[in-house]
């Protein structure tokens, strides 16, 4: 049933392209991993601080979310450009594409003021 999601991460630049983001994403959730690709395979992002349906409300999550998430990437050996990493929380609704998967670099880098980075 669909319905909203609060999703909560770090989303990362990669320093390289993915050249095929279908088959990776399909890896990753067929290892129900916590990372998500965007669709130009330029951004990846963690989503460890999801919520289901109940997304409203007060919830506390770790301090320092990305600790998970870079020891993945190391894991599978994806380079990203850290001085870039932003936090994010995205309240959106699981009936339609994820706000983070539609994200071009261009458009996530001019929304966190580094377009000129």
């Amino acid at each position: 049933m669909s319905g909203d999601v609060m999703s909560r991460g770090i989303i990362i630049p990669l320093r390289t392209p993915l050249k095929d983001r279908a088959a990776i994403m399909d890896q990753l959730v067929d290892e129900d991993s916590l990372l998500g690709v965007n669709y130009e395979g330029t951004l990846i992002y963690s989503d460890e601080g999801g919520r289901g349906n109940d997304a409203h409300g007060l919830f506390f999550d770790r301090p320092n979310p990305s600790g998970a998430m870079m020891n993945e990437l190391r894991t599978r050996g994806l380079s990203v450009v850290t001085t870039q990493a932003r936090p994010y929380s995205c309240l959106w609704y699981n009936g339609a594409d994820n706000p983070l998967n539609q994200m071009t670099k261009q458009k996530f880098l001019e929304r966190t003021g580094q377009a000129n980075a």
